[in-house]
């Protein structure tokens, strides 16, 4: 993450966490970094206060919130703090030291090789992890994958929510980001572990090949060729090949899971990839 100054309406504190920079912003959302009473980094999430004051942004404040509250994975950012009856509500995980996997890409190019694998593992666990608490993230997207230290972690779940939250299909339409979406999202379909397996396979096609698997362009344009168009795999690492073209199938109900699809990449034993 790239630390960048305060603005002049930033909060220079929430609860008893110091705001020190901005780290990322969101459509709703504002991440910053920060540090504890007894000097901890953290990252601090706040609800921007026009998104405060709307009812359904709140409960998905909320969802996220008790999402990162039950997921247990090193490959998750773990909640640490929350509030979220604030006036703006705001959640603190650990702060993970590293470039997001958009930048790790411009700067040092595609992973290949062992490392892709390694990547694609990993990563597969995150989402896994999110999975076994009862959530589907929604919006996985390089923005939200930080590659630190010790492999990617996911660090914001802007989109999260349980199976079973009905009220949250209200704004499904709104779930995802252009490029970074299932078909059966754009086609209207409720979100489903299918969903964030479909999203887990284009990650893996950019971050072996450093290109969009449907390219760039227009949101209208890019959802048009996600639901309509094959993938394009040429530079990816062939390694992963088979694997990122099975993720990416249109049909949900045929697409493997996430434990199958490392399998067909050659990790080792994958008892926490469901």
């Amino acid at each position: 993450m790239i630390d960048r100054p305060l603005l002049r309406n930033d909060p220079e504190e929430v609860g008893a966490w110091q705001i020190r920079s901005r780290l990322g912003l969101g459509a709703t959302g504002v991440v910053f970094g920060g540090v504890g009473p007894l000097g901890r980094s953290v990252a601090i999430k706040v609800l921007r206060p026009d998104a405060a004051t709307d009812p359904n942004y709140r409960a998905r404040f909320r969802a996220e919130v008790r999402a990162l509250a039950a997921v247990e994975s090193p490959h998750v950012a773990n909640l640490i703090d929350a509030d979220v009856d604030a006036d703006q509500p705001y959640h603190v995980t650990r702060l993970v030291e590293g470039p997001n996997l958009r930048d790790h890409v411009d700067q040092f190019g595609p992973l290949r090789g062992e490392d892709l694998v390694a990547f694609a593992h990993d990563l597969a666990e995150g989402v896994a992890a999110v999975h076994r608490a009862g959530f589907v993230h929604r919006d996985l997207k390089p923005e939200n994958v930080v590659m630190g230290p010790d492999g990617p972690v996911l660090v914001d779940f802007g989109l999260a929510s349980p199976h079973d939250m009905t009220e949250m299909t209200q704004i499904a339409a709104e779930s995802g980001t252009p490029g970074w979406i299932a078909p059966e999202l754009i086609s209207g379909a409720d979100a489903g572990l299918a969903s964030d397996v479909f999203v887990w396979a284009a990650l893996v096609a950019y971050a072996g090949s450093g290109l969009a698997p449907f390219g760039n362009g227009a949101p209208v344009t890019m959802m048009y060729r996600i639901v309509h168009e094959e993938p394009s795999l040429d530079e990816l690492d062939p390694v992963a090949e088979t694997a990122v073209r099975s993720g990416l199938i249109k049909d949900p109900t045929r697409r493997p899971s996430l434990g199958q699809l490392c399998h067909l990449m050659g990790t080792p034993v994958l008892e926490r990839v469901a």
